[in-house]
């Protein structure tokens, strides 16, 4: 059977420079560990997708509440005024999400009571539009920028009510292969993953799933929806394809995933390019298997 090659990085990254004869500087260690990766992910992408099962991992998933909270501090505008027609607010490196319902309190600096505002988000971004404004439960007494709120004031974002999520940013995902949990004196229970969004949001509505789970997919995030009658969730694991890990100064122990043929042709246009960089030429024999590695990908590109 076909299977990864069972060199390191370090280990092929000291080849590649002894056979072009160049030192650790020449080029530098980043600029060849970020040529590395743009060949490692060329070549995945063209010839190794197909072998995607090599790359199936699965990860034990944290449900969540799909809130934040967000303090003053990161909040950088603020303009929730009913009168004035347009209210926005904007949080420093925090992207509002369409749909959101925004929820800020805190103690007036000059009422000494307690101040706030609720809003929907409908334009999200890194400033959000806000629109429903209810301050202190009517359109009245509102206190609409930041001046007004003492220390410890802070928002709440509530951008999925009734939901919970999971984080998938610590993977390198390709795609979701399946997701399920083993509830309590229960056998596998499999979630239905559902590609479209518009989907998604309707199943509050669905009677059929009252007892079924369902997640989506939203980036780095999986929304899951639980019906009333389904059981609690328990031991949650997604599986997935991954994508084949990079090369960086953690990694650099670490077995490049690339089948052994693949493996060859990368260190081939690996030690290509070193040359290059060198201005060192390159002998016959590596410039024809070079070529031939070329028309290879080429070919599989078209043929895509």
């Amino acid at each position: 059977m076909t299977k990864f090659s069972h060199i390191t990085w370090e280990g092929a990254d000291s080849q590649v420079r002894r056979l072009a004869g160049v030192s650790r500087q020449e080029p530098p260690e980043e600029h060849f560990r970020s040529m590395a990766n743009i060949l490692l992910m060329y070549i995945w992408r063209i010839l190794d997708g197909k072998h995607d099962w090599a790359y199936r991992k699965s990860l034990n998933l944290t449900m969540k509440a799909d809130a934040d909270f967000l303090e003053k501090a990161s909040i950088t505008a603020l303009n929730v005024d009913p009168a004035v027609g347009t209210n926005y607010i904007t949080a420093s490196g925090y992207e509002f999400r369409t749909g959101a319902w925004v929820t800020m309190q805190g103690v007036s600096t000059t009422e000494g009571e307690i101040a706030g505002f609720r809003g929907l988000v409908v334009q999200g971004g890194y400033t959000a539009l806000l629109e429903s404004i209810v301050i202190n439960g009517v359109n009245q007494g509102y206190f609409p920028t930041l001046a007004d709120y003492g220390n410890g004031a802070g928002v709440a974002v509530v951008n999925s009510l009734g939901k919970n999520v999971a984080d998938l940013s610590s993977i390198s995902l390709k795609k979701i292969v399946g997701v399920y949990d083993v509830p309590a004196g229960g056998s596998q229970r499999v979630w239905e993953l559902v590609k479209d969004y518009a989907t998604f949001r309707t199943l509050t509505h669905d009677r059929a799933y009252d007892d079924q789970v369902a997640c989506y997919q939203r980036g780095d995030i999986l929304e899951v929806y639980t019906g009333p009658d389904a059981t609690a969730i328990a031991n949650p694991v997604c599986e997935y394809d991954g994508i084949p890990e990079q090369y960086t100064v953690a990694t650099k122990g670490n077995h490049i995933q690339l089948f052994e043929e693949y493996y060859n042709m990368w260190f081939d246009l690996m030690l290509g390019w070193t040359l290059d960089a060198a201005k060192k030429p390159k002998d016959p024999v590596l410039e024809a298997r070079i070529d031939q590695h070329l028309e290879t990908l080429n070919n599989a590109l078209r043929e895509a």
